[in-house]
């Protein structure tokens, strides 16, 4: 900034001077994060769907055709997400509509997956770098291990972002990604200061906007409205007494044992020879469940029918062994997955 007060050019994508320079007390290097949503989900993420699906790139060695876009549609279609994802996936020739959870989705999980076999190699390879890194600094937890495996990956994916992509498609957002791990140890997981809530809020701040005149006015007036009205109903102890029974009734039958919750009442369930050599028990029958409750999550057994487009149903062991629940019954104050 210095550079360019003297210069009165653009130095390194500086094209001004922040008013935060002012603030005596305020460290601009570390006090100042990347937003993760904005740079790297709507900004190298988006960048890079562009690349490989954009006819204008039909000369480069990274364009997906047309036909082979087709089986990326197809993986795509096959997906069947958690429940607590937020968006269920759309088709890639929608993503000038996509969200900024739709390119969390792609860029996390299914990006990879669905773009082995028909992106080259060696692109793929280095798509893969970014997501490692990514997922990583979203974790709860980031280990020394896991911040300079994150910190290699991001290296070595801006790298060689100039010469896979050219030099014109090395914009300020894939730059920034040197600087991410920085932030993640001086500010901690990605997550904490992204623009997610942010954003979330304006568009309920949106919905209090029913014209173009005194748009400020509108919103202030509506805004307050709402928190006085919320504030006053929790004065009255009938209707906050009544909004307390009303969230109580959400899950009608369920048990709780230990730190699982079982949900829904148990049906009766005729056990397979094989599933009875492998529980090691002489009785015929068991009382199943479809779901349970454990760590603030919700998971089901294969036996639940209702969930067509989504899959809670996968699970990975303290071994890191892959499984898929199948049976859940509980007997004896245990449960039983």
């Amino acid at each position: 900034m210095k550079l360019y007060m003297t210069s009165g050019e653009k130095i390194f994508g500086i094209t001004g001077i922040s008013p935060l320079i002012a603030f005596r007390d305020y460290d601009l290097i570390m006090g100042t994060v990347i937003d993760y949503l904005h740079c790297i989900l709507e900004g190298v993420t988006k960048l890079l769907l562009c690349l490989w699906f954009d006819s204008e790139n039909h000369r480069e060695k990274y364009y997906i055709t047309p036909r082979r876009a087709e089986f990326v549609e197809k993986n795509i279609k096959t997906i069947t997400p958690l429940r607590t994802f937020s968006r269920k996936p759309r088709p890639v020739d929608e993503r000038p509509f996509w969200k900024a959870h739709e390119f969390k989705y792609w860029l996390l999980y299914s990006g990879v997956p669905c773009l082995n076999g028909f992106l080259n190699q060696t692109y793929l390879t280095h798509f893969s770098l970014l997501s490692d890194a990514i997922f990583i600094f979203l974790k709860t937890k980031i280990t020394p291990a896991d911040n300079q495996k994150a910190l290699n990956n991001l290296k070595k994916f801006v790298s060689d972002f100039e010469s896979l992509y050219g030099q014109e498609n090395m914009v300020y957002n894939v730059h920034l990604l040197e600087h991410l791990p920085k932030c993640v140890n001086d500010c901690g997981p990605l997550w904490a200061y992204s623009n997610f809530n942010f954003e979330s809020n304006n568009g309920s701040l949106v919905k209090h906007v029913k014209g173009t005149t005194d748009v400020e006015q509108q919103i202030s007036t509506k805004y307050t409205l709402h928190k006085v009205l919320a504030r006053l109903s929790k004065e009255y102890e009938t209707t906050f007494t009544c909004l307390e029974r009303m969230n109580s009734m959400r899950v009608k039958t369920s048990k709780k044992i230990g730190n699982i919750t079982l949900f829904g009442s148990p049906h009766k369930l005729k056990l397979e020879d094989h599933e009875r050599s492998v529980l090691q028990r002489d009785t015929d029958y068991i009382f199943a469940y479809h779901k349970f409750f454990y760590e603030n999550d919700v998971y089901y057994s294969t036996s639940y029918k209702r969930a067509e487009q989504t899959n809670d149903t996968v699970i990975m062991l303290k071994d890191q062994t892959v499984g898929q629940v199948e049976l859940i019954f509980n007997d004896d104050e245990a449960v039983f997955i």
